[in-house]
């Protein structure tokens, strides 16, 4: 039987169209679909009658990820489009030209849409039903602007200049960035000591970042943690906030998911709740019989996560991308070792990395970014929400009905000036 299919927006949404939904929990059994299920829970197509009638409400991200068993045997009759997509972009002045994740944007090319209604009709006659005028559809762009002209261009910036491109505003661009873009990423690479005063590559602090796979932001950060001695807490930073959240928390089990969570949370903040999760893989690894082999570990691996609510997908791929910057850096001479307990050493470091992206409580309970002065809020996620130190640093931008600040650690105000003079002053 052909099913109807709704996009929306973010997971959140998801949740809320559920419960304001015409749909019977009785009539329409309720089937979470996350994205780390969709390999190990493909039972999921079991519990369905043949004959069954499904109802797919889904996120862009979810639309992009491979729902196989859904898409390979069902035919989507209807389609309901609300016209808006997630997208991760970088606003250089706010956030230091990281990460910037903006919810409920308008669609900004016709593409999107044509791909959401593609889900209509493949098996046999659909419609997409679109939430928005025409005329606005008419109004949208056919193709979607280069990434090139949405992203941080720092990392770019820092491979043609090890190139030998000096004249960056004036390289022939395929598709060129806007000067201003190029402007402020030549700033942010100034501010992190890779370049000089004649914008030529530092030596060696600039030559080194050029070498590592990184964002600019992160490289600098290793650099400083080796000097600091504490690259291998650093090593495990830099992989997880690499990867998609780390935790879950299913909208049934809210209550076990948090306690679970308390098991590795740092009063500290994110960073060091990361590097706790991460050794608590190590430990349980560890304890494992190797000799059982590969299959067996990593099963005893998921199972593990999944009792503890962290996303084994995510935690995988952190772990790789762990081995593969772990080998950088060895071939670059750079020593890894711990700082112990010292993690007051650490979120120096930390604070030493990160700080264009510090931020200052407010008398009302919000955060002023120091970099841009604009408002933002600690995100419901951080184990920092309820405590709200008075000086922060973090490492992304979640933008919905608020500005919230993800992966947050406290940090000393007077660090700054002290750690980042070329930044902050006394004054400032």
């Amino acid at each position: 039987m052909s099913s109807p299919s709704n996009f929306l927006r973010p997971r959140q949404s998801v949740g809320s169209s559920l419960e304001g939904s015409f749909l019977s929990p009785v009539k329409y059994p309720i089937l979470p679909l996350p994205r780390i299920y969709i390999r190990t829970d493909c039972d999921h197509r079991r519990k369905l009658s043949p004959f069954s009638r499904i109802v797919v409400i889904w996120t862009e991200c979810e639309f992009e990820s491979e729902l196989g068993w859904v898409e390979d045997s069902d035919t989507f009759g209807w389609v309901t489009d609300d016209g808006v997509i997630s997208e991760v972009a970088s606003d250089m002045v706010f956030f230091g030209g990281k990460r910037l994740r903006v919810f409920f944007r308008k669609l900004e090319t016709a593409l999107i849409p044509y791909k959401h209604s593609g889900r209509a009709g493949r098996q046999g006659p659909g419609k997409c039903f679109r939430l928005y005028p025409e005329s606005e559809f008419e109004k949208l762009e056919d193709s979607t602007k280069p990434e090139i002209k949405r992203c941080n261009l720092s990392n770019v910036i820092l491979q043609l200049k090890a190139l030998g491109v000096d004249d960056i505003i004036g390289f022939d661009f395929i598709e060129k960035p806007s000067r201003s873009a190029i402007v402020k990423s030549l700033e942010q690479l100034f501010l992190l000591g890779a370049l000089t005063d004649e914008c030529k590559l530092s030596d060696p602090v600039g030559h080194q970042m050029a070498r590592l796979p990184l964002d600019p932001i992160y490289s600098k950060a290793l650099i400083l943690a080796s000097e600091s001695k504490c690259l291998e807490e650093m090593l495990i930073t830099v992989a997880m906030l690499s990867v998609e959240s780390i935790f879950y928390a299913p909208r049934e089990k809210l209550d076990e998911a948090r306690t679970a969570m308390k098991c590795f949370s740092s009063p500290e903040g994110d960073h060091l709740t990361l590097i706790n999760v991460y050794r608590a893989s190590n430990e349980f690894l560890e304890k494992r019989n190797l000799s059982l082999g590969k299959e067996k570990v990593d099963k005893g691996l998921r199972k593990w996560c999944k009792e503890n609510f962290i996303n084994s997908r995510s935690l995988r791929h952190a772990r790789d991308i762990h081995s593969q910057i772990q080998g950088h850096v060895l071939q670059m001479g750079l020593h890894v070792s711990s700082c112990g307990d010292d993690m007051l050493q650490f979120r120096r470091c930390l604070a030493a990395s990160f700080f264009l992206n510090a931020a200052l409580k407010q008398p009302e309970g919000t955060y002023r970014a120091l970099a841009s002065g604009q408002v933002v809020q600690i995100h419901p996620s951080s184990v920092l929400f309820r405590a709200k130190p008075d000086c922060i640093i973090y490492n992304e931008l979640v933008q919905t009905n608020h500005k919230y600040i993800r992966n947050v650690t406290r940090i000393d105000y007077l660090w700054l000036t002290e750690l980042a003079p070329q930044f902050y002053t006394m004054h400032s």
